[in-house]
């Protein structure tokens, strides 16, 4: 009789603390996507080398008229899509993020041979 209701409390317990675990499937992505298009600047862009010379360079045909998502983390830009008129790109980092060129302003490159799905 009292290994029934020691079984049975510890069902219940356990029960109790598996029911109240969250799921990690339910959790969105602190990285992003985020709209960064104000993040950016076009070369062509009123002071894109004087005021905004701190802002990452977007080379695209669209410039910052198209709307540019991509995934931050800790200030650091990666992974982003351009959603222009003919559908979203990739949108690639062409200066290093690491190594003795690290220094150097930031320049992303709108690439038309990455049509994003």
């Amino acid at each position: 009789m009292m290994t029934k209701r020691a079984l049975a409390t510890a069902a219940l317990l356990l029960g109790g603390v598996f029911g109240a675990t969250p799921t990690a499937a339910a959790q969105p992505d602190s990285t992003g996507p985020f709209d960064v298009t104000e993040r950016f600047v076009a070369p062509w862009d009123p002071g894109a080398f004087a005021e905004r010379s701190a802002y990452p360079l977007i080379l695209s045909p669209h410039g910052t008229a198209a709307p540019i998502w991509c995934h931050v983390f800790r200030g650091e830009v990666f992974h982003c899509v351009q959603h222009g008129p003919d559908g979203p790109h990739g949108v690639w980092r062409v200066t290093p993020a690491e190594g003795p060129l690290a220094g150097l302003r930031p320049v992303f490159a709108f690439n038309p041979f990455d049509p994003v799905r």
